[in-house]
This record gives C-alpha cells, sequence and structure tokens, in this order.
C-alpha cells in the first residue's frame, strides 16, 4: 500500500502490476509478460516504500523498482547460481522495507533464504540468512524481520542471529502450522495468514500474540493499515477487515472467467470423436471443446453431481470418449465422466511402496489406465479402477510429470530431473529404452530438452514433448526458450517449433500438448492464457467429421425374443456377508461374491439376486454390504465410494451418497434405531465424518473434515444417546481411537491408536467395546469395559504379537457367552470365549486371502461359524465343534466370469465355457471340469477358446494359451508359462483339408506379440513376430485359401498377414487404430467381407479386406463385438453384434439389414456372444444361451 492508501497487486498469471483504490476501483495497471525492462514473468512478490514501487519479478530472477505510476526506474539483482555471489538473486518472492529504504528479497531457488540491498541497488550483506519455507516475508521498520517455518515463524533480530523458530507450540493459540502470508502494520505489529487453521493472526512486534480471526478463504497476500486488513485470496478476491477480524468490504474479478477464455491452462486430452479437454489447474476447471475451439461443457470443482472435485491435476479421456480426472485430494482418486456428467469414483491405491506420494499423471490406452507418480512408481488398472498391476522406476530421482501411452502397447513416461527425460517402457513398467537428454544449461539443440513439461502420442505412433524454460532450476544460465519437439516412437528426432514470447507460434511456460485424430496438434501455452493449434504436416485442414452410420431403409421383421437362464456355472467363495437380526425367508443373509448378490434363508442353499446397482455397469467387486434395521440393505460396488440402498431384499437399488465427498474409502455405519429414525453415518477417509437423517438421501459433514476416519461403530447407551467409536488419522490432535456423543460435532481421542472396532450387542449395559491394533510397535488387542473412554491391552500372552491382524467379529450372544473372533487377513484366526482374556485357534494359516470370520444368527444352538477365503465355492466352510473340523458351506455361490464359449460341433448344443481357472464342460444337468489351468491368475483380459470345425474327427480345440488334440483329455502349451495376458486364435475356413490354425498372443509384461502358426492340426507350429495391438479377436478371411489373408484385431486396431504372419500390414482408416473389440469374415455372394466391431464406434464392415471400412447402422456405440454363424450363407445364419445387453442382427442374403432384438437381455452387460447354426426362430433364444452376459459374466472384459 502507498501513503494514500492505494492497493498495489502483484498479478502473477497475467505479468503486471493493478494499482486500486482502497475501495477497489482500478486507477491504472503496468507491465507483461517479457525479459525488457518493465516486463515481467510471473512476478511474485511487491511492497510500496515511499514513491518506489519494488516487483519481486520471480522468473526473470530479478527486482524492479518503478515510480508509483509504474515508471521502469532500475532493476535490483541478477540471476545467479550461489547465493554468497554478490547480487545474485535466485526467483526471487518475497520482498519487502525497511524504515531506511532497504530492501529485503526472500530467494526460493537459494531455499527460502534472505538478502539486503541499499537503495541504490547495491547488496547490502546480512550477517546470517534466514530460510523460509514460503514466499512469505515481513520487515519491521528497524530491520528484524520474519519468515515462516515449517512450525512457526522465523525471528531474525539485528544481531542477524536467529533462535529457534517461535510460536512453534501446537498447545499455545499463537501456533503457525503452514504461514503462507505475512506482512507488517503502521505500529511494527505483524500479521500473519496460516493455512493450518485458516486464520488471520496478529502479533507484536516481539511475536507475541495477540489474537486472530477466522478467514473463509485461502489467502496468498497480505497488506494492513493503521485500521484495515487487506486479504489477497486465491479466487482471487481482495478481502477487507478491521483488525477484530469484522467483514467490511470485497473486491474483485478473475479474468478469464467466461467459458473458452483460460487461466493459466496447464493440462490437455484428446477425445476420439475429435474434441478436446482443458484443465486449468489454478481455477480448478475443466473445459471442453471441439476441434474449432468451441466450448461444449465445463465441468467445476466442488459439486456433487460433478463428482465432488477438489483439487484435478491430469486428464485423459478413454476410448469410449469418457474422461478421467487425477484428483489430487485423498491421495489421487479418479473421476469419471460420461458425456460430461458424473460417472463414478475410482480408486488408484497406494503405488507401490510410495504409499504417501499421490500419482501426478494417468493415461488411458484401450482398456486399461496408467497412473504415476512423481518418482516414476506406476499402476495399471482397467478402466474401473480394479487393479492389474504396478511397476518400479530404476531411477529415483524424481520429478515424473506425465505420460503418453500409444496404440502400439508403448507407454512414455517424463522426467525432468532425470539426465534422460524420456523412459519407454511397456504398459507393465518394464523399461524398453530412454532417451531425450535434459540438460537445463545447454544449447538450445534439436533433441535435447531444456525442462520437458507435457507429452502426447498422436495416432501414428509420433511423439509430441513440449519444452520450457528452465528458469525455476536453471544449471548455467535460466534459458527462456519454449518450443514442441516430435520424435518417432524410438525416439528419433523429426521436427520441432517454437520460440519464447506472445506472438503467433511463440510459448510462455507452456505445459501441455494434445494430438488431436484430425492431425492437430494442441499447445496449452500456459503463461500467456491461451491455446494454440498446429498442422504439423501441413496446413490447417478444414474441419470435417468422419461419415456417419450407414442407414439401410428396410428392417427384418420383427421376431419374437426369449431369454432363458442356464443354472450356476462354477462358483465363488463370498467375500462379504450381511447377517440380520434373525435369518427368515423374508430377512435372508445376502452374500457378496465378485459383483453378484446371493440370499439364503440357511446358509447352504442360495439364489443369485438381480444384477445389484443401477448404473453401476462394471464388473467390479462389492465392497461393502450390511444391514441397516431389520430390512433394508445398503451396499457399495468396487471403491467408487457410490452408494446403494435396497429395501426389497436387494432385487432393486437406488444410488446414494453422492453428496458424500468421497475420499479413498468409504465406511457406512447405521444408527442401531435406524427402522425408527433412518440415520445412518459415514466415514470418509479423506474428507471427514458425515451423518443422514433420511436413509441416505441426504448427507451433512458433522465432524474430521480433511481427516482419515475409518471402521465407525455405532452404538447405544442405556439412556438412548448414541456412542460413536471411530478410528482416526490426518487430523492434527486427532489421531488414534476417538469418540463422540453428539453424533460426530465433537470428538475426544481416547486411545492414541487402534484400527477395526467391534462393540458388544449389549453395550446399553455391558459398555464393552474392542479395538486391534493391526501394525506397528503396539500390536495386539485392546478392550474398553466404559463405553470407549479408556483401554486396556489383553490378551498379551495367548495371541501372537507378529501377526497383521485383519478384524474381529463379536458372537451374536456375546453378553452371555463373551465369545469373539479376531483374524489375520493372511494368517490364522483364533476363538475366544472369556471376553478375550484367552485364546485357542480357531483356523490355522491358509494360502488364500482370510475374507472374514462370521458368527452365524443361530450360533447359541447349533455353534456355526462361517470362515471364507478368496476362490473357489469350496472355499466357504462352516464349523460347529469351534474349528476342529470344518466343512464346506455351500458348492460355490451361482454365477462365476466367464470369458468365452464355444458351441461343440454335432454336440447337441453343448458349449464349454471358458471362466478364470479353467475350462468347464456340461454334464447333464451340471458343469464339470474338463480342464484347470496352471495358472489361472493371468487370466482376467480377452483370450482365446475356441474349436475345430472338425472337432468329432480330431479334437482339437485351443483355450488360453493351451491346446488339445484329443478332444480334451491332454493339453500342450502353446506360449510360455505366465506370460500370456492377451490371446486369440482361429481355424482356417478349409481346416478340414488343409489343418491350418492361427494362434496369437501378448505379454503385457514385456510387451512381445507373437503369432503361431501351424499346417498340420496343431501338431507343430511355426512361430513369428507382429505388431505390438494387444489381441482380441482373429479371423482367417473367408474366402482363404483363395485369398491367403487373415485378420488380427485388438487394442492398437487391425493388422493383417499374407504370408502366415511373416510380414504384416495395417488395414485402412478409420479402423485401423480403433479398439478393436471382435472381428468377423464371412462370404456375402460373391464377395469376402469383413466386418470389425471397436470400443468406441460400433461395428464397421469391408468389402476389401479392410482397405475401406463404412460404419453399419446399429445402436451399439460402445464396446461392441460381433459374431457369425458358421458356414455357407443361408436363410437363418445372421450376423450378430452385443454389447452392454442390447443384441443385433443381419441377415446373410442381398441386402444387409439391421435389426436390433426386440427384447435385451435380462442384465445389464453382454459384451460377446457365440451364435450356432439355428433356425431364426430359435436363434435369440439360444444366444441367451451362449450370451457371456452379465448375468453369467460379473467380470467380461471382452469378446469370444
Amino acid at each position: 500500500m502507498d501513503a494514500a492508501g492505494n492497493v498495489y497487486i502483484a498479478d502473477t498469471g497475467n505479468h503486471r502490476v493493478q494499482v486500486f483504490t482502497p475501495g477497489g476501483t482500478f486507477l491504472r495497471g503496468f507491465g507483461q509478460v517479457g525479459r525488457g525492462d518493465g516486463e515481467f514473468y510471473n512476478p511474485q512478490g511487491i511492497t510500496v516504500h515511499g514513491d518506489r514501487v519494488y516487483v519481486a519479478d520471480t522468473d526473470n530472477s530479478r527486482v524492479q523498482a518503478f515510480t508509483l505510476g509504474g515508471v521502469f526506474v532500475r532493476q535490483i539483482g541478477v540471476w545467479g547460481d550461489l547465493f554468497y555471489t554478490p547480487g545474485t538473486l535466485m526467483t526471487p518472492s518475497g520482498i519487502d522495507t525497511d524504515a531506511t529504504g532497504r530492501v529485503y528479497i526472500l530467494n526460493q531457488g537459494f531455499g527460502g533464504n534472505v538478502k539486503r540491498f541499499a537503495v541504490d541497488g547495491a547488496e547490502d550483506p546480512l550477517t546470517n540468512h534466514a530460510g523460509g519455507t514460503s514466499s512469505a516475508l515481513a520487515v519491521l521498520s528497524s530491520g528484524v524481520f520474519f519468515c515462516p517455518a515449517s512450525h512457526g515463524l522465523i525471528y531474525v533480530p539485528l544481531s542477524g542471529e536467529h533462535s529457534p523458530p517461535i510460536n512453534s507450540d501446537p498447545s499455545q493459540p499463537g501456533y503457525l502450522r503452514d504461514t503462507q502470508a505475512l506482512t507488517t502494520a503502521p505500529d511494527d505489529s505483524l500479521w500473519s495468514y496460516d493455512l493450518g487453521s485458516g486464520q488471520i493472526k496478529h502479533f507484536d512486534s516481539q511475536g507475541s500474540y495477540l489474537g486472530g480471526f477466522l478467514v473463509d478463504k485461502k489467502v496468498i497476500g497480505l497488506a494492513a493499515s493503521s485500521n484495515r486488513i487487506y486479504a489477497l485470496t486465491a479466487a482471487p478476491e481482495v478481502l477487507i477487515y478491521d483488525w477484530n477480524g469484522n467483514r467490511l468490504n470485497a473486491w474483485g474479478v478473475r479474468a478469464f472467467a467466461a467459458p473458452g477464455s483460460f487461466d493459466r491452462p496447464d493440462r490437455l486430452a484428446a477425445a476420439p470423436d475429435g474434441t478436446f479437454y482443458v484443465l486449468e489447474r489454478s481455477r480448478r476447471r475443466i473445459q471442453h471443446l471441439d476441434g474449432n475451439g468451441r466450448v461444449l461443457d465445463m465441468i467445476g470443482t466442488g459439486l456433487a453431481a460433478q463428482g465432488n472435485l477438489v483439487n484435478p491435476q491430469d486428464i485423459t479421456v478413454d476410448s469410449l470418449g469418457r474422461l478421467y480426472v487425477l484428483d489430487e485430494a485423498y491421495r489421487g482418486r479418479v473421476v469419471r465422466f460420461a458425456d460430461d456428467r458424473f460417472d463414478a469414483w475410482l480408486p488408484t491405491y497406494p503405488i507401490y511402496a510410495s504409499t504417501e506420494i499421490p500419482p501426478v499423471a494417468i493415461a488411458a490406452t484401450g482398456d486399461t489406465l496408467q497412473v504415476v507418480n512423481n518418482l516414476g512408481y506406476g499402476l495399471r488398472t482397467d478402466l474401473d479402477g480394479v487393479r492389474i498391476g504396478e511397476w518400479p522406476t530404476r531411477y529415483y530421482e524424481g520429478s515424473y510429470l506425465d505420460l503418453a501411452v500409444t496404440g502400439a502397447g508403448r507407454a512414455y513416461v517424463l522426467s525432468q530431473r532425470h539426465w534422460q527425460a524420456i523412459r519407454m517402457q511397456t504398459l507393465a513398467g518394464e523399461p524398453i529404452s530412454y532417451w531425450g537428454v535434459n540438460d537445463y544449461g545447454g544449447a538450445v539443440e534439436p533433441g535435447r530438452f531444456i525442462l520437458p513439461t507435457g507429452i502426447a502420442a498422436d495416432l501414428r505412433g509420433r511423439i509430441f514433448v513440449v519444452d520450457t524454460d528452465n528458469r525455476e532450476i536453471p544449471v548455467l544460465t535460466p534459458i527462456y526458450s519454449s518450443r514442441v519437439q516430435v520424435f518417432d516412437e524410438s525416439g528419433g528426432y523429426l521436427a520441432g517449433w517454437g520460440s519464447f514470447g506472445r506472438n503467433n507460434g511463440q510459448f510462455a511456460n507452456a505445459q501441455a500438448v494434445a494430438a488431436l485424430p484430425n492431425g492437430r496438434i494442441v499447445v496449452a501455452d500456459t503463461g500467456n492464457n491461451r491455446l494454440q493449434v498446429f498442422a504439423p504436416d501441413g496446413p490447417l485442414p478444414p474441419y470435417t467429421p468422419l461419415p456417419g452410420p450407414t442407414r439401410y431403409d428396410s428392417p427384418l421383421p420383427p421376431q419374437p425374443a426369449t431369454w432363458e437362464d442356464y443354472d450356476p456355472v462354477g462358483g465363488s467363495a463370498p467375500s462379504l456377508l450381511a447377517l440380520p437380526p434373525a435369518v427368515t425367508p423374508d430377512q435372508p443373509i445376502i452374500a457378496a461374491y465378485a459383483a453378484n448378490l446371493a440370499a439364503s434363508a440357511d446358509g447352504v442353499h442360495w439364489r443369485r439376486l438381480t444384477d445389484p446397482m443401477p448404473g453401476s455397469n462394471d464388473s467390479r467387486s462389492v465392497s461393502l454390504l450390511l444391514y441397516a434395521g431389520s430390512h433394508t440393505l445398503l451396499a457399495q460396488r468396487g471403491q467408487n465410494n457410490a452408494l446403494y440402498r435396497s429395501t426389497n431384499l436387494g432385487h432393486t437399488w437406488t444410488r446414494l451418497g453422492d453428496a458424500i465427498v468421497a475420499g479413498e474409502w468409504l465406511f457406512i455405519a447405521p444408527s442401531p434405531t435406524f427402522d425408527s429414525d433412518g440415520i445412518l453415518f459415514a466415514a470418509s477417509r479423506g474428507s471427514g465424518f458425515w451423518r443422514s437423517t433420511d436413509r441416505g438421501d441426504t448427507w451433512e459433514l458433522r465432524g474430521l473434515p480433511g481427516g482419515r476416519p475409518f471402521f465407525p461403530i455405532v452404538a447405544t447407551a442405556a439412556d438412548g444417546t448414541r456412542t460413536i467409536l471411530v478410528g482416526n488419522t490426518g487430523n492434527p490432535g486427532l489421531k488414534g481411537i476417538l469418540r463422540s456423543t453428539d453424533d460426530g460435532l465433537t470428538w475426544q481421542v481416547t486411545s492414541p491408536s487402534g484400527d477395526p472396532l467391534a462393540v458388544s450387542p449389549d453395550f446399553a449395559r455391558d459398555h464393552t467395546a474392542f479395538a486391534v491394533r493391526a501394525a506397528g510397535s503396539d500390536i495386539g488387542l485392546s478392550r474398553s469395559t466404559d463405553g470407549g473412554i479408556s483401554w486396556n491391552r489383553i490378551a498379551t500372552d495367548t495371541l501372537p504379537t507378529n501377526i497383521y491382524w485383519g478384524n474381529m467379529s463379536l458372537s451374536p450372544n456375546y453378553a452371555t457367552d463373551h465369545t469373539l473372533a479376531i483374524w489375520a487377513y493372511r494368517g490364522p484366526a483364533y476363538l475366544s470365549t472369556d471376553a478375550g482374556e484367552t485364546w485357542a485357534l480357531l483356523a490355522a494359516q491358509g494360502q488364500a486371502f482370510l475374507w472374514f470370520i462370521a458368527f452365524a444368527p443361530t450360533y447359541a444352538q447349533d455353534g456355526r461359524i462361517w470362515r471364507s477365503s478368496f476362490g473357489f465355492g469350496d472355499q466357504f466352510q462352516v464349523t460347529t465343534d469351534r474349528g476342529a473340523s470344518w466343512q464346506t458351506a455351500l458348492d460355490g455361490l451361482p454365477g462365476a466370469a466367464i470369458y468365452g464359449v464355444a458351441e461343440l460341433p454335432d454336440a447337441g448344443g453343448t458349449p464349454w465355457l471358458l471362466i478364470r481357472e479353467g475350462v468347464l464342460v456340461r454334464d447333464g444337468e451340471h458343469w464339470t471340469w474338463l480342464h484347470r489351468f496352471e495358472d489361472a491368475g493371468r487370466l482376467g483380459r480377452p483370450v482365446a477358446l475356441t474349436v475345430s470345425p472338425a472337432f468329432t474327427h480330431d479334437g482339437t480345440a485351443i483355450a488360453y494359451r493351451e491346446v488339445t488334440t484329443d478332444g480334451g483329455a491332454t493339453w500342450q502349451g502353446l506360449a510360455p508359462r505366465s506370460s500370456v495376458s492377451h490371446s486369440a486364435a482361429a481355424f482356417a475356413p478349409d481346416y478340414a483339408s488343409s489343418r491350418t490354425i492361427a494362434f496369437a498372443w501378448a505379454d503385457i509384461t514385456s510387451a512381445i506379440t507373437s503369432i503361431r502358426v501351424s499346417t498340420d492340426g496343431g501338431i507343430t507350429w511355426q512361430d513369428a513376430t507382429m505388431p505390438t495391438i494387444f489381441q482380441r479377436a482373429l479371423t482367417f478371411d473367408a474366402a482363404w485359401p483363395a485369398a491367403r489373408q487373415f485378420y488380427v484385431g485388438g487394442e492398437g486396431g487391425i493388422v493383417y498377414s499374407a504370408d502366415l504372419g511373416q510380414n504384416w500390414q495395417r488395414a485402412g482408416e478409420p479402423v485401423a487404430w480403433l479398439n478393436v473389440t471382435g472381428l468377423v469374415s464371412r462370404s456375402e455372394g460373391n464377395q469376402s467381407i469383413l466386418y470389425a466391431a471397436t470400443s468406441t464406434r460400433g461395428v464397421w464392415r469391408s468389402t476389401n479386406g479392410g482397405q475401406t471400412w463404412a460404419e453399419l447402422n446399429l445402436s451399439l456405440a460402445k464396446r461392441a463385438c460381433v459374431m457369425a454363424a458358421p458356414g455357407r450363407p443361408r436363410a437363418g445364419r445372421h450376423l450378430c453384434a452385443a454389447v452392454a445387453g442390447r443384441t443385433g442382427q443381419w441377415n446373410s442374403l442381398g441386402r444387409h439389414y439391421e435389426r436390433p432384438l426386440p427384447h435385451d437381455l435380462p442384465c445389464s452387460r453382454a459384451d460377446a456372444a457365440a451364435v450356432v447354426p439355428a433356425a431364426l426362430e430359435t436363434i435369440t433364444q439360444r444366444v441367451r444361451r451362449q450370451a457371456l452376459s452379465k448375468c453369467l459374466a460379473p467380470h467380461l472384459t471382452g469378446a469370444a
């Protein structure tokens, strides 16, 4: 502020200074982006002394002095990399003056140390140099100054010999945890903004606390007059208070607020339809633009309807056109949007060993998401967030910022700190090569980087890298260079363009690049607050969208369609049980297994419930399941924190909880009197503790904001009040076991540590609760008998202390039998019958993950205890003799995940089914094992299952990575064990005479893709390599052997070979690079027609071997696959497609009409099917039996 009270603001993002009256009226401004006198590059600090304005020109590493009117006077300081060199500065940010006019400058580049300069600009060395942790700096008139420490303030007296930080004691009201702004008042008192408490605090000139007040927005700058405080917020906005904290006024408007304008755009993502997304992290806003720059939609933060985004860091778009936002909140969750509307929350899990380092970049390819954190550790999940694998980096220097993935299965990870900037690897993280020299202080040469910030790949596999300035971490000298460089997929330099500046084709601090499908390249010119679009292959072409679907004028006549369900196939052990107060047919036990639910009135006989949750058509497991009251069920699918409620025993569900700001985990606890009061509580690890008073329809945050509460337990005391116990981390002073008696408004710490909790069913009388410490130095069990107020360690001699305890459960009759169980997820289980004092082994350590131990509601009568481990139905077991013996509780819950189906020729319609563990065959009324895989843990992606057309004669078939030539009696491997992640196989149309088979497989770890061809019916094989496309489908040309081509499709498009795999060519646009999920070639008249199903653009048809394509008119926009009846075309032989529960078919004669079947599958997903020769009137019934639908395949990920 100047003597007249006018307010001067360093407008960092606009590279200028603006001046306002105290009431907010604009007076003048000066400066623009650049390096010359009077120009700025991200100025971050400003102060006024007398008739001079001093500006910390941060990224030009200098301070500039101006008159009050903005006329340049002099420069103070020059860039230098040695603090002790006189006159040197490095990224100055904080600035202030003393009464004599000496200038004090805090340098970020020198570790927050402070330098002092005389009025004439010469350095006036300090005796000592304080190291501040932020850009805040405040100087008293005497020259005494303050700057932040990690806790408290560094107070530097005139002697320069500063003591340990002051105001660093958390128990004192003046405690400062994260000081973001400082200023002095005319009376030499000090004002600070503490982000940790959200308060502006007042201190005297010695740092003694005087008072403070709460501010509801983040403050980034402060100024003080004799009776006013001016707070500049990150909004940005200037808030004006009196010294008592009364808010008097507010003014200021953020630039670039209108759609289509940009405020430091710094992340881009291209969509398959030619549109793209722009993330402005400083505004926490995402804009969706078409290829001509028109705004289609906007996504903001803090809105329940838009996923409650908090701090978005990166964005990507999958092949279905869905947007994924990597949100830094809650250690990096992912929020998915479909059609620019919130769709789901996905977890990213702790990545490898770096559990506390959140991810910074995300990329989608095919059916997977790649996530990387700043240290280079990576995580791979499917598009629904289910973990596939993780990978480390061999270089731990850090500063990994971005990644790009190509259709050829290569991931490119961008680093700013390692001397080789680009790490090329497989999708599983295995390094392939490193290239691109990082040379912060070297020459600006092609192929070398100064400070790369963004990377993208186009459909041709070219790699585009944005290289910007090294002004923040220069080695020899700052280099002001912003440019785009282009490389081939192996790192060979191809081209480059751009320089520093504000004209067209110039950049300032460019941060991101995106490659659109039409060849345009979009660059986020962050420092100039704009986007620039380029056409590296020539003049910018006019935008022309792909042609629409081919329309046919005559539909097939409608046919009746009914569906029948086969009996349950295989089975899985349940991972969760919901136990009612009393088991009856109207209150059954509900079990969750994979993505399914089943009900039972006795724990032995089960019936599958309908597809559980609307709008969650993914295959992820149910991760929460419980009864609230006597008839209400609550469930959660996967870890996307989407909560569902059912009031009719799971037959229909209502989605709840979207108002909860979801964290990395969500835990639900109903009130013990839920039937009458409808109260639910939610502990969200990352956002706090929530309550609903209307059965989950709406929610309010009650307490522990930003904390990590978990495992809430709610009990009712004798006087009717509720006691809530919860574990918590993340809130200073509130860590351990917390207790609340006012529904979570206030909390008391009753134990410094504790994990899962359980309370006695008779809590109102015995006040008993248990806590188990799962890990750390105090592993073991604690018990409270006063309602959770105090805790005592028990069973120190009878429970092992070297086991990672998982959870515990109490007998429903605990009040009388004092029985409880404790178990480790990968260890043993123990039983106590004396309230936890002594323990006996209940179940020995097994090989599989132990999901739970559960006491049956009838435990008092029959002593029944269930245990369930990961695996088949035989892993769900029961004991009635306290663990002396265990029996299988059931023969598998209904429905296994089916990955493939194959009809056996001349076998009366009996199919083989491919599930995760092997191949099943129908034996009368039941399914039995034909073959079990030894390495079934790898299975989970599209793999092969196909049988020979001459199977009844030669018994040849391929499943996964194995072949049989004797009808399934014996099997031989076709690919290395535990290496196959994708496979596809096909028999030639003339197999009966040529004996030709093709088998393609990929190893996602090494990105190796191979093809094996046999011409003797599978006895011998010839190997060849092929492009890396992670195949999902393989078909021979219908005109084989006249046309010697066969086609392979997958995540990387379609390729074909005419010489048994020795040489390969890519099919024509646009299908050549799309994610292909199914392939069929068949004869129609005198032509060989190739059909391809894609994950984003439905079904396509080619009449010339894949060189050109026409899109068909079936309403299967996403995840479609195609299949055809084998044999010669005739009436009743159809081409069919299935996706997301809808099916359709074309006839095979003359003109090709399209007709969706009049009835959908009674399930939410069908992504593949097998069609067998049948009359038209029966084909729809048969498709249902062989459809790999959600009803039978909760984990289906691809086509058979």
